[in-house]
């Protein structure tokens, strides 16, 4: 079959197609069993067109297909990335799909949080999205992380946000209980020298207006 992106024309297997993409495969079938006109994409004349693609993307889409040729996973860009991502969920294909995961998994530390969970909800990856989210809920959201995520999940993270700090605030003023020992004859007293210190340590550390450290940072 002839495909046309942008101005380049492509010869592909229709075998390929059909065995690695439910849409072909699936356009093939009505286009045969309904008795459409199977001229399109027969000729360089009739090519079929395909919209929404780059030329890079549709080769690198190609090369998953036939299994041929895959770039270096570590020299991929994470523009190319995201076009597999994108032509394997258009014309659903498990393969490509495949590809384009490994190439995000490896590249999970390198793309902020914020992009990370744009993708993950876009293409539907589960744990993309919990590494990403669990990411962005210790840095500090700017304007324009605000205009990439969607609604519920800024919600989402203002909630979190919210009982997190509830969780540091109680750490910080109420220190874990005191395992006296068994020759401590004023444990009243060891008790609250053990509060007076926790919170000029802990307290102190966890609660600064300034700089607040995780409890983390803060043992």
């Amino acid at each position: 079959r002839i495909l046309q992106v942008e101005n380049v024309l492509f010869k592909v297997h229709r075998s390929v197609l059909v065995d690695k993409s439910l849409f072909f495969r699936d356009m093939f079938d009505v286009t045969h069993d309904f008795g459409f006109d199977e001229s399109q994409g027969s000729s360089d004349q009739n090519p079929i067109i395909n919209e929404g693609s780059t030329v890079q993307g549709f080769e690198l889409f190609l090369s998953v297909l036939y299994d041929k040729w895959r770039p270096d996973a570590a020299r991929m860009s994470d523009e190319m990335m995201v076009q597999l991502l994108q032509l394997s969920q258009k014309y659903q294909s498990k393969s490509a799909r495949e590809h384009g995961l490994k190439r995000l998994q490896n590249r999970l530390w390198h793309i902020s949080p914020t992009k990370l969970v744009s993708i993950s909800l876009k293409y539907q990856i589960k744990d993309v999205f919990e590494h990403a989210f669990s990411q962005l809920v210790w840095l500090h959201v700017n304007k324009l992380d605000c205009d990439i995520l969607t609604i519920p999940v800024w919600n989402t993270l203002i909630m979190a946000k919210e009982q997190l700090d509830l969780h540091r605030r109680i750490v910080a003023c109420e220190p874990p209980p005191m395992v006296h020992l068994t020759c401590c004859q004023d444990r009243k007293t060891c008790d609250d020298d053990w509060r007076q210190v926790w919170w000029n340590g802990m307290g102190r550390f966890l609660l600064n207006g300034r700089n607040p450290l995780s409890f983390d940072d803060t043992m």
